[in-house]
């Protein structure tokens, strides 16, 4: 499907969308209005290395229909290479909890249905109470399916499910990159669905996880809120992903990093 006329700036490797908050809002809401479906990105600077070594990944984000900045990261990094002659820059950061408050209060108000699929019920459930209780009106529902999230049978039962109910939106939690290539995998039989993988904002959704203060998200500091309350869980990822900006922001491009292309 065409996409709209939008700038898009080229950060850590990735074609990202140069709007802010209320720009990306109305691109996932002419969506839904327009009927078409398609693929919403938050992209932090975790998504930006497995797409830099997954080719499936690279191609998915260069057809987004809408990839944002979930993460200063990438924004700092556009804004460096816009000082020495690059592409532009990155208005602001917008977040995967930006376009799920977006999405939510809209549907809210227009009684679109909203899914939420992820690989642990209880946080799941909890995330549906929330958004129930924070967006009244809201038709937002859960179904859990048995087996293993990811797999044959449980693939098929959930794009049969969507098939059949033709939700507005599908937010899963499935993890990267596994939830991120799953879509790619399986986009062409989500239809009219408009699919995002939340990632982290269903942590702050269901209350397991507390936000950063906004002072600490203003500097660029939430994943190091974060890394202090959770240092087991996400020490590993982020000295990766550490490595990997380091790789970028001095200008090594070894590996399998992706180089490019021109997004559509």
């Amino acid at each position: 499907m065409q996409k709209e006329k939008r700038t898009r700036v080229r950060a850590l490797g990735l074609w990202v969308d140069a709007v802010t908050r209320d720009q990306a809002a109305d691109v996932c809401l002419k969506l839904h209005r327009d009927g078409r479906g398609g693929l919403l990105v938050a992209a932090n600077l975790n998504y930006a290395q497995w797409a830099n070594e997954l080719p499936k990944l690279a191609e998915q984000n260069k057809r987004a229909d809408l990839c944002v900045a979930d993460g200063m990261s990438l924004v700092v990094a556009s804004s460096l290479k816009a000082l020495g002659g690059g592409d532009g820059r990155l208005p602001a950061r917008v977040t995967g909890s930006d376009l799920v408050d977006a999405i939510s209060a809209h549907l809210a108000a227009t009684h679109g249905a909203l899914w939420l699929v992820g690989r642990h019920a209880a946080s799941i459930n909890a995330a549906v109470r929330s958004l129930a209780a924070n967006y009244p009106g809201l038709d937002v529902t859960a179904p859990w399916l048995a087996g293993a999230p990811l797999e044959r049978e449980w693939t098929e039962r959930l794009l049969e499910l969507v098939e059949g109910h033709r939700p507005a939106f599908l937010f899963l939690a499935l993890g990267q990159p596994h939830g991120d290539l799953w879509i790619e995998e399986n986009r062409d039989r989500l239809g009219a669905t408009v699919v995002l993988q939340v990632g982290g904002a269903l942590d702050y959704l269901s209350g397991l996880q507390k936000r950063a203060p906004q002072a600490w998200g203003d500097c660029g500091l939430e994943w190091a809120y974060r890394l202090i309350h959770h240092p087991r869980r996400l020490g590993p990822r982020y000295w990766n992903n550490g490595r990997f900006l380091l790789a970028w922001l001095s200008g090594y491009r070894g590996g399998h990093h992706f180089t490019g292309g021109t997004a559509k």
